[in-house]
């Protein structure tokens, strides 16, 4: 009779787990990951300290069971992410208990991959495969959760500014970026568990050849430049009116920015998100851009919306605003206006309320809001020179499957509008803008940023930064020459195909391991 095999009991550290004194330095390993990972994401954007993190997590639920690995990995996650999203006390409305709610919930994600490592033999050579492809699995069940779906610091962009990595996002996404950075953590700990350096040859052998690659990708020619962009930065305070008494001051403070853009050779101007508020009610300040456009003789993409963000109800309002949206509109060079692109992806509890008349949530945790209506489908705005323009809305680029549905027929380019004035001068922004860096390469289009109070960036379609305005809070324009796409990715044909692989072995690895414990 074969003997029964226990899962996940073939430690990296020869030492079994329990008791203080073991589980307090293991507690203090999971910590030293979450400092690791917090210094990896900006403000410090340290981003080589990513390649190594997890180690010490790793050797710290070495040995241990899948629940007392689960635990350490909460411990882990919820210290990261807490720290990684600070800046969210700066949103009205945000408490301590929002802030442990949140890190607690994206913690679990960690929790879970812990739990799952235990179930794989981790001296076989394939044990920092499986690892990494379970922690994919991850990032990608974070991102596709319905209105639980938050995928803002994945471990991929933390290599954001590390061109030659990023190109195999063109074949695998931004899941194949983060499967790189966890292969290497976890070859590492395997390396230094075993005393053996065979697991970090083959993991330095893999990085090699992809930053190679990376570099051959990033030097072949470019398409000639097609038109001069510019995103308009007017740096508006969160506070300034977006109707009434304040409209003028801010229309004022745009048509300076544009005027200057144009002067500057720009062929299309892109303004941020929610720069027009309540613009069905006022159309004289409608009638006003494009006025605007017909004497500078450009077309204008403008952010518009019936509300602001995180602004909490004060009266009922829906017999006089029954349709609310946060949308994007063309003004083209002869004052002709597009049909609007309504933005699809709603942020839960600030623009609507999950489950609403499902779950009566409770008043500490939930505010009632002024909800937005979702839109339903994509929109393309055409140019003469027969470029389209896909925008997308605030969030809407942290993922990618949503993106690249969203992407033009070549030639054409991604525009993303945002406001993210919200959250003060926190490094929040800088974080946001790292998806955008992912979108651009895995769909081959250039992408232009136009933020409000920044950074707003235009970026090339192999993910460079063609150019910025530098620093919060401050007026400016982002103006470059970009080639629009001539050619659509493997990654933009196929989607997420490397996820489903990934899931697959997963699957066949776990299937195997249960049968032969039977």
């Amino acid at each position: 009779m074969r003997p029964r095999r226990t899962l996940g009991t073939t430690p990296l550290l020869n030492r079994a787990s329990g008791g203080f004194r073991e589980t307090l330095p293991r507690g203090i390993a999971a910590l030293v990951t979450s400092v690791l990972v917090f210094l990896s994401f900006p403000n410090y954007g340290i981003s080589a300290l990513a390649w190594f993190a997890f180690v010490p997590l790793l050797l710290a639920i070495n040995g241990m069971g899948a629940r007392n690995a689960f635990f350490t990995g909460l411990l882990a996650g919820f210290a990261a992410q807490t720290a990684i999203f600070f800046w969210i006390y700066e949103v009205d409305g945000f408490r301590p208990s929002h802030g442990i709610i949140l890190g607690a919930y994206l913690g679990l994600y960690t929790a879970i991959w812990c739990g799952i490592l235990t179930l794989f033999p981790s001296r076989k050579l394939t044990f920092p495969a499986l690892g990494a492809a379970a922690w994919i699995l991850m990032d990608y069940l974070a991102a596709n959760t319905g209105f639980l779906a938050f995928s803002w610091a994945t471990l991929g962009r933390t290599q954001h500014t590390n061109l030659p990595v990023l190109q195999i996002a063109e074949f695998a996404g931004e899941y194949g970026v983060s499967f790189l950075v966890m292969l290497v953590n976890i070859c590492t700990a395997q390396a230094i568990h075993q005393r053996r350096w065979r697991p970090v040859l083959i993991a330095g052998v893999i990085f090699a050849a992809v930053y190679a690659w990376g570099l051959w990708r990033l030097n072949l020619e470019n398409p000639a430049p097609l038109m001069r962009v510019a995103a308009i930065q007017p740096a508006l305070e969160r506070r300034l009116p977006g109707t009434g008494p304040g409209t003028r001051e801010k229309l004022t403070i745009l048509e300076e920015l544009s005027l200057k853009a144009v002067n500057g050779g720009a062929e299309l101007l892109v303004w941020p998100e929610s720069m027009i508020y309540d613009w069905r009610t006022y159309p004289d300040v409608m009638s006003s851009i494009t006025d605007m456009a017909e004497r500078f003789g450009v077309p204008f993409v403008i952010g518009v919306s019936e509300n602001e963000k995180f602004v909490y109800r004060t009266a009922d309002t829906s017999a006089t605003k029954p349709d609310r949206n946060n949308s994007a509109i063309l003004v083209s060079a002869n004052g002709g206006r597009s049909l609007p692109y309504h933005k699809n992806l709603l942020v839960p509890f600030s623009e609507y309320i999950p489950l609403e008349g499902l779950i009566n949530w409770p008043e500490w945790l939930v505010s009632e809001i002024v909800p937005l209506e979702p839109g339903n489908g994509y929109r393309n705005f055409p140019l003469p020179n027969r470029v389209r323009l896909s925008p997308i809305i605030c969030w809407e680029n942290l993922f990618a499957d949503f993106v690249r549905l969203a992407v033009p027929e070549p030639p054409g380019m991604l525009i993303h509008l945002v406001n993210d004035n919200w959250f003060g001068r926190s490094p929040a922004s800088v974080q946001h803008n790292a998806a955008s860096v992912f979108r651009a390469i895995e769909n081959g289009i250039p992408l232009i940023v136009a933020s409000n109070t920044g950074p707003s960036v235009i970026i090339g379609s192999r993910g460079r930064i063609l150019t910025a305005v530098e620093g919060l809070f401050t007026p400016g324009i982002a103006i470059a020459d970009i080639a629009a796409s001539t050619s659509s990715t493997f990654y933009s044909r196929h989607g997420e195909v490397f996820i489903f692989i990934n899931a697959l072995v997963i699957f066949l690895t776990l299937a195997w391991q249960l049968v032969r414990i039977e």
